[in-house]
């Protein structure tokens, strides 16, 4: 196993070895029916766990979080992540969820929130992310943000994340993310660069 990526095992609260295909089961605990609140005499709208949320368009909402991520502002799109975790986490998982289970909700409640399919594939030890069906203004900067803050919140220690060029993310210790990143912007493909730390 590539020592400096994240294993499919320490995705779940409980350690656990399986291997991760290419599909995620669908959720069984989330319900995305009545998961919105709407208080017209408060003039808000929360989520059934109580949390305000802002409804925006697709366009509005990734603009803006593409634009704070590009000044170097990663943290609201990393607490979008991390709020993606929470709610996947308060479904009523059991202690001993499976990975398969745990990607499962976190995959529900990024659709639910609007951001797109979460997909998670093995390329050799390496487990890497992807986003299908995103809001067309979300940046490559944005999605990896608001992956590291899905997966650090999932995995409870912090995730690195590095964007290759093919909509792909490699989840990876924040040290070795620095560098897989520097690798994958001059130009190295994912296969190459999975291949570098597996030398590594």
């Amino acid at each position: 196993m590539v020592p400096s990526s994240i294993s499919a095992a320490e995705l779940t609260r409980k350690r656990k070895t399986f291997y991760i295909g290419m599909y995620m089961a669908r959720s069984p605990n989330f319900d995305p029916g009545a998961f919105y609140e709407v208080d017209f005499e408060a003039g808000s709208v929360r989520t059934r766990n109580g949390a305000r949320v802002l409804v925006l368009t697709d366009n509005a909402g990734a603009t803006l979080v593409s634009a704070a991520v590009k000044s170097g502002e990663k943290n609201a799109a990393k607490a979008i992540g991390s709020s993606i975790a929470k709610t996947a986490l308060s479904t009523g998982l059991a202690e001993d969820a499976s990975p398969e289970a745990v990607l499962g909700e976190a995959r529900a409640v990024m659709t639910t929130f609007g951001w797109g399919t979460l997909g998670l594939e093995r390329w050799g030890n390496a487990l890497v992310a992807t986003l299908r069906d995103a809001p067309e203004t979300l940046s490559s900067e944005a999605i990896g943000a608001i992956f590291e803050g899905l997966f650090s919140e999932l995995q409870g220690t912090d995730v690195g994340v590095a964007a290759t060029s093919n909509g792909r993310f490699l989840l990876l210790s924040p040290e070795v993310a620095a560098t897989a990143q520097s690798w994958a912007s001059a130009g190295a493909s994912l296969p190459a660069i999975v291949e570098r730390l597996e030398v590594a």
